[in-house]
């Protein structure tokens, strides 16, 4: 079984492999990119939840997506370069379609960010719910 963002890893490292650029970290970063892009829930939605602000938590959660993203493709270089170098989807899926990723990702995860917000924060009033939970419970 493919899995997709290693396969935007592969294609994406050889990419920046053949413009001169550092295959490994550039990929990584690509794939952090695609997964901040997908997921702002985590860094806009949670906040607001906890604590009814956004603070800067969106920075801490951009560090450790960043991080984590390089650590795994770094470990994994040469068994996903191994696994996919004969693909066949290496020759029916363009390139320009692997660099659509982040903005279809950025699109996604717009679009889920607003439905979370419009239909469950706002309508059930829960800016800060977990904050204040946890104020009164613990404190």
């Amino acid at each position: 079984m493919i899995n997709i963002f290693d396969y935007i890893f592969y294609r994406s490292y050889l990419q920046y492999k053949k413009a001169g650029e550092p295959g490994t970290a550039s990929g990584s970063l690509y794939i952090a990119a695609v997964l901040i892009a997908l997921l702002p829930i985590l860094y806009v939605e949670i906040p607001i939840l906890i604590v009814g602000e956004v603070y800067n938590a969106k920075y801490l959660i951009t560090f450790i997506f960043i991080i984590c993203t390089y650590i795994r493709y770094k470990r994994k270089e040469k068994e996903i370069l191994r696994r996919y170098e004969h693909s066949k989807l290496n020759k029916k899926i363009p390139n320009w379609l692997i660099w659509m990723a982040l903005p279809v990702s950025a699109v996604i995860g717009i679009a889920l960010m607003i439905l979370v917000d419009v239909h469950i924060v706002e309508r059930y009033h829960l800016e800060g719910i977990i904050g204040r939970w946890f104020c009164d419970t613990f404190l």
